[in-house]
């Protein structure tokens, strides 16, 4: 399960594929040395809020300082290196409009490295459609194994019937991450909905995932995995069992709070899930993850204003993460303060300004409090994030109406 984790943490960091680098926070965990010497993209770092290697040693310094003083220096014979990807990736991560026909280009792109064709396979998984379903089939069947690892991941939002189709073929793949990636995006497949020989295939991949989870069962991440695996086989026994054995390795790791909680949730247990959130918040002081988890079971337990108390303190935590902001506001606005939710989604705007659920909520909230043209502004803002949109189009249409019969 290393690959898994570099993508999702190691690759967050855009430094590391834009060639910047000599040293950053390997794994979000602690400065190190990516023992590398790639040409200083100092103009990327600023473009994209990375570090890079310049300002990295000339503390004090800017990326803005260090690239205007190679262009000093070099001038038009400046070789700015051959990482024109970043941008893409960057793309993906803040859901920009061209995101996915972006990402379905890089991934097609047989000259960029195949590390990033990997990761811009692993972004297109949440944006799978008519004309980003066949670059993903692609993946499957390319010949670097990191490509076909992440085409598989891809492949865990699809339908059963379809997800089977494609991914089982590599439960029989040469490289065994690969075999324990389909194993456990196939993990919900009945063995009676199987043939005699599929059922094997798939139950030689399940075995090899397991031992490789067990192997690694001294760390709470893969008993957290093994739980996981468990609850989508419908084995909640021994998911539970897994995950208090996380607990007990690592009482701080929140990720084994959060999903005992929503295991629970999902079984209807939610006195369970909120014992486990307080437990996880007692021991986690800080965390907006289980604030905002918590928040949303006093929500559907129907207790708001303790929501509410919650969901705030999660946005406050963790600004950072747009969806904390949305569901807040979208609470205060359900609670009778349409002003209050207003202000919060402008404030995750200004972080995230091309998010759509937080511009449809505000054009809607801006045009409830009759502040159109401050609504028309958004739609028209909206609009391009999601061109053709019909609920986008319906609002602007209703804005236009009511506008014209004002001026009359």
């Amino acid at each position: 399960m290393f690959f898994k984790q570099f993508k999702t943490e190691g690759l967050g960091c855009l430094s590391y594929l834009v060639g910047c680098p000599a040293s950053g926070r390997g794994m979000v965990v602690d400065p190190r040395r990516d023992h590398s010497f790639r040409v200083p993209r100092p103009d990327l770092a600023a473009q994209l809020g990375v570090p890079d290697v310049c300002s990295g040693c000339h503390s004090g310094r800017t990326p803005a300082w260090a690239d205007k003083q190679l262009q000093t220096w070099y001038g038009d014979k400046r070789q700015k290196g051959f990482q024109d990807y970043a941008t893409t990736l960057a793309a993906g991560r803040r859901n920009a409009p061209d995101a996915g026909s972006r990402l379905t280009m890089l991934a097609s792109d047989q000259e960029a490295p195949a590390i990033a064709r990997a990761t811009a396979l692993q972004m297109l998984g949440d944006r799978l459609g008519p004309e980003t379903i066949q670059v993903l089939v692609g993946g499957l069947y390319a010949e670097d194994p990191l490509e076909r690892l992440a085409a598989v991941e891809a492949t865990v939002s699809l339908g059963r019937d379809l997800r089977w189709r494609l991914a089982s073929p590599l439960l029989d793949d040469p490289v065994r991450g690969v075999r324990i990636a389909a194993a456990e995006v196939l993990a919900d497949i009945p063995a009676d909905a199987l043939g005699g020989e599929d059922q094997r295939r798939l139950q030689r991949a399940v075995d090899e995932y397991l031992a490789a989870q067990l192997l690694n069962a001294d760390r709470a991440e893969h008993r957290v995995n093994l739980a996981g695996f468990q609850v989508r086989r419908g084995e909640i026994d021994a998911a539970d069992a897994a995950y208090r054995g996380a607990l007990a390795l690592n009482p701080r790791y929140v990720p084994a709070y959060v999903n005992q909680a929503d295991m629970y949730r999902a079984l209807g247990r939610e006195k369970d899930a909120e014992r486990v959130l307080r437990t996880g918040i007692d021991a986690v002081n800080g965390d907006a993850s289980l604030r905002y988890s918590l928040g949303l079971l006093l929500i559907r337990t129907g207790r708001t204003a303790d929501a509410l108390a919650e969901l705030q303190a999660a946005y406050e935590l963790d600004k950072a993460n747009p969806r904390f902001g949305y569901v807040y506001a979208v609470a205060l606005d359900s609670t009778g303060s349409p002003a209050g939710a207003v202000d919060v989604w402008k404030k995750v705007l200004v972080q995230h300004p091309q998010d759509r659920e937080v511009l449809q909520a505000l054009a809607v909230g801006l045009y409830k409090l009759g502040e159109h043209e401050q609504s028309r502004a958004v739609v028209e803002q909206l609009a391009a994030v999601l061109p053709g949109n019909f609920s986008s189009a319906q609002l602007m249409a209703e804005i236009k109406a009511l506008a014209s019969g004002q001026q009359r």
